[in-house]
């Protein structure tokens, strides 16, 4: 791996995509780096390129975008100099819309698909970070089925609902499904064995393709696929039936990019899980194990595929609790 990147470094370079000036360019009233610091600054920068590359796109776009901002992230840590982020974006100045303000993506308050559903409300919204050096991949946004946000508290298990709740890890089960100790991610499966649908909506803060985002919700799945035959929930049956699901998941995607700002909606329904890009329906999985565990993804109690995005919605059903 690391003969790769310094070839492609060398080929970027000799095109003059690359500017050598950028590694030992100092800001204003900063003494030169020493050879130590340079080391550091360099180690951090290769730990940092082999990391993206692992997680994204191996190609030299993607090589000299990683090295820009690993480069910025390196000279910050160096010289302990901050620089003052900008405002995020008002939700005031953007009516009808949320705006996540890690990314500055605007999430709509009401979700409008192609494919038939009920009314769907914006909970809360989140950005995925990857890699030590918390790399933007994409924004987030839940949308839950309107009536059912508005009528939580008749929901099992939901009476007592805060934030704190589905943030806290699980316990022990107990009897009465009205105890606050339903906790974690069993507070958002009981809401789906409710018969509650739901979407979220992916946004990429940088170009990405379909390929990369069907590998990630793959291993999102194989992973909670593993969890569940560990705890003995999947009958041999419902394992040869969730492999064809799994297959039929992933030839839904299509070759070719996904821009960053372009939207990808993951909507669940009670019947399986169907995506929709820009406005135009993939494929459905009418599987509803696949549905469910998908959308638990984002809110498992180890591994959460973007914590921002639980707490967000957490606190946003909080809310819903007390409207």
């Amino acid at each position: 791996m690391a003969v790769r990147i310094f070839q492609r470094l060398a080929r970027l370079q000799a095109r003059g995509s690359l500017n050598s000036q950028q590694f030992v360019a100092k800001p204003p009233g900063v003494r030169p780096w020493s050879r130590a610091t340079f080391a550091t600054g360099f180690v951090v920068t290769t730990a940092g390129i082999v990391t993206y590359l692992y997680d994204w796109k191996d190609d030299d776009h993607s090589v000299t975008a990683t090295l820009h901002g690993i480069i910025k992230k390196s000279q910050w840590l160096i010289h302990a100099k901050s620089v003052a982020s900008p405002e995020p974006l008002s939700d005031n100045k953007s009516p009808g819309f949320r705006v996540d303000s890690d990314s500055s993506i605007h999430f709509p308050l009401q979700l409008s698909l192609t494919t038939p559903s009920p009314p769907l409300s914006l909970v809360g919204v989140g950005v995925r970070k990857v890699s030590f050096l918390r790399i933007q991949v994409y924004s987030a946004g839940f949308y839950l089925d309107e009536k059912v946000a508005n009528s939580l508290r008749s929901v099992k298990g939901w009476s007592t609902f805060t934030a704190q709740h589905l943030l806290t890890p699980p316990v022990p089960a107990s009897e009465d499904l009205e105890s606050p100790r339903l906790s974690g991610e069993g507070l958002v499966r009981t809401l789906l064995d409710s018969g509650a649908t739901c979407a979220v909506r992916i946004v990429p803060v940088r170009n990405t393709d379909f390929g990369h985002l069907r590998d990630g919700f793959t291993r999102a799945l194989t992973a909670r696929q593993k969890l569940a035959r560990k705890s003995g929930q999947l009958t041999d049956a419902d394992e040869d039936r969730v492999a064809v699901s799994m297959h039929q998941f992933k030839t839904i995607f299509p070759a070719g990019s996904v821009p960053k700002g372009k939207s990808l909606v993951l909507y669940r329904s009670p019947s399986g899980l169907t995506l929709e890009y820009e406005g135009r329906a993939l494929g459905t999985v009418n599987d509803s194990w696949v549905g469910t565990e998908m959308m638990l993804a984002y809110f498992a109690d180890k591994d959460v595929i973007s914590p921002k995005l639980k707490e967000d919605v957490a606190r946003g059903l909080e809310e819903r609790m007390k409207g």
